[in-house]
């Protein structure tokens, strides 16, 4: 226990130098080397509203047994469960159906993504994987060079 709270409590090498570098006096926001979740919204902004339209037709079909949103993390072997129904979707796409209009009228490439994030989801919180931050990258020649080494794991 000790030695996770040492870990938690002790300052990345980026943010020890970024505290470094703050002016006395100035206002100070510590927020290096960690994730910029604005990039997901400015990338996909879209693509997560129609996931969110697939969240928000999940809670209300299965209202009865949601009422607190979390029900879908507790469907017995969610994983492969949601995995399942990702590859149903991906299926009925791939044969020209964009919608699912025998259920929710939504879009199939939407309940492809929600099913995926559901599986990372569980698969994150069951530590079945780990969340890295990812390999760096090194120009070379004018070319992304990835420079393999061990990625630190990161939490949200």
């Amino acid at each position: 226990m000790e030695a996770k709270l040492e870990k938690l409590t002790r300052m990345s090498p980026e943010l020890e130098a970024e505290v470094k570098a703050v002016p006395r006096g100035q206002g100070e926001k510590f927020d290096a080397g960690k994730i910029d979740l604005l990039t997901l919204f400015t990338y996909f902004p879209r693509a997560l509203a129609a996931v969110a339209t697939v969240s928000e037709y999940g809670l209300r079909k299965y209202a009865s047994s949601n009422a607190t949103g979390s029900g879908w993390q507790k469907v017995p072997d969610g994983m492969r469960r949601y995995g399942a129904a990702l590859l149903r979707h991906l299926r009925l796409q791939a044969k020209g159906e964009d919608y699912d209009d025998q259920d929710s009228g939504l879009a199939h490439s939407a309940q492809v993504a929600w099913n995926a994030l559901a599986v990372l989801e569980l698969a994150l919180r069951d530590e079945v994987i780990a969340n890295r931050r990812g390999n760096e990258i090194e120009m070379r020649d004018g070319k992304p060079y990835p420079v393999l080494h061990t990625t630190k794991v990161i939490d949200v």
